[in-house]
C-alpha cells in the first residue's frame, strides 16, 4: 500500500487521531476485502537447496541414468506419470435456512475418482491416456453416459 498507493495511504491516515492505528486499520480491511474475494495471504517460501547444488544432482543422475540406459533404443525407455482426479465431487458446505437442518445424503460425502497415466517414449512418441477407474470384475462399463465414449472390448 505505501509503495504503490501512497496517496489513497496519505488520503486515509490524514484525519485520523493516531497514523500507527489508522494503517493497521486499512490493511485490516484491505485483507478483509482480499479474503471476501478468494485471496489468501501465503509466506513465500524458498528453496531448501541451493540451485546449483540441485543442477549438479541433476546432472549426476543424467550420468547414472545414461550409463545404465543408454544402450536401450528410445522407443524402449517409457517416462509415466499418474494423477488422480475426482470429479462429481460433493460442496464443503451447503447453505440452508437458519430454521432447517441442512441435510447431505451419504451418497454425497464422497467424489468420484479416476486415475490418468500419461506415458512418453523417450524417442518423443506420447502414447495415449490411460484412464483407470474403479470398478468391479467383470463389471459393465457404462457407456451411455458420454456420446464421445470410446468402445471397448
Amino acid at each position: 500500500m505505501r509503495d504503490q498507493h501512497p496517496e489513497c495511504l496519505d488520503d486515509y491516515i490524514k484525519n485520523k487521531k493516531n497514523i500507527v492505528t489508522a494503517y493497521e486499520s486499512l490493511l485490516r480491511i484491505l485483507r478483509r476485502l482480499a479474503y471476501r474475494h478468494g485471496f489468501v495471504q501465503r509466506t513465500p517460501s524458498g528453496l531448501k537447496e541451493k540451485l546449483r547444488d540441485m543442477i549438479a544432482v541433476r546432472d549426476e543422475f543424467a550420468k547414472t541414468f545414461n550409463t545404465s540406459y543408454g544402450s536401450f533404443d528410445a522407443s524402449l525407455i517409457y517416462n509415466t506419470d499418474e494423477t488422480g482426479i475426482y470429479y462429481d465431487s460433493p460442496p464443503s458446505k451447503v447453505l440452508s435456512e437458519k430454521v432447517k437442518p441442512a441435510s447431505v445424503t451419504a451418497k454425497q460425502k464422497h467424489p468420484a475418482r479416476l486415475t490418468a497415466v500419461c506415458t512418453i517414449r523417450a524417442d518423443g512418441k506420447k502414447l495415449p491416456l490411460l484412464f483407470i477407474v474403479q470398478g468391479q470384475p467383470d463389471g459393465k462399463i457404462e457407456q451411455e453416459e458420454l456420446d464421445t465414449y470410446p468402445k471397448g472390448t
